[in-house]
């Protein structure tokens, strides 16, 4: 009988205080692990989305500058492609178009809809450069073809030396510089860039 009572106290006995804080402190181990794999899940998985964004930005700016080429008739002048009329000096600039009541700008939101580049919800940041082919100098009548680059830049994630706003005309000659130049170390470190190149030439008739 005295061995039973034995037996039974010790199966009774609970836990120690030590022993409570040691699964406590390996639970709040195991817990801090978790929150920080779920912080740079969701940080990567925005900057992917911010990234698929920009680049279907930036190729919705190569087609448009494709149908505005469609208005280019003439190698003497550039008629109703106001795009190309309005990049003609040769360096980046912000694009903006107008078809009829609808104008296209070169902000844009975290969807992807048009916003004028002061605009505070503006995310991304598209800076088009049209040079002649055939020349470094700048796309002007007279040219047989020109290259069109796009460059849809945004802020990355946790960065904090972008302006406000950051949609400007030297940001966008940073991000599309002058041939045969890089863009700076500080830009980069700064934003992102999805860069397309395409090329375009009159429809002559």
């Amino acid at each position: 009988m005295r061995s039973m009572r034995v037996v039974c106290r010790k199966q009774s006995r609970g836990y120690t205080a030590v022993e409570v804080m040691m699964a406590m402190g390996l639970l709040g181990l195991g817990t801090a692990g978790v929150l920080s794999s779920l912080k740079t899940v969701t940080i990567g998985a925005t900057g992917v989305r911010d990234f698929d964004t920009a680049t279907n930005l930036a190729q919705s700016w190569v087609e448009r500058v494709r149908t505005d080429a469609t208005a280019w008739i003439s190698e003497t002048t550039f008629g109703n492609a106001n795009l190309l009329a309005s990049g003609s000096t040769g360096n980046a600039f912000l694009p903006a178009r107008a078809y009829g009541t609808e104008t296209v700008q070169a902000g844009s939101d975290l969807r992807g809809t048009d916003l004028a580049p002061t605009d505070t919800n503006t995310k991304f940041c598209a800076g088009l450069r049209f040079r002649c082919l055939a020349t470094s100098g700048a796309a002007a009548p007279g040219c047989a073809s020109i290259v069109v680059t796009v460059a849809v830049f945004f802020p990355r994630e946790g960065a904090t030396a972008a302006d406000t706003p950051f949609c400007t005309v030297n940001n966008a000659l940073t991000a599309i510089p002058a041939a045969g130049a890089d863009r700076s170390a500080a830009f980069d470190s700064t934003f992102r860039t999805v860069t397309i190149s395409t090329v375009v030439g009159p429809t002559l008739q």
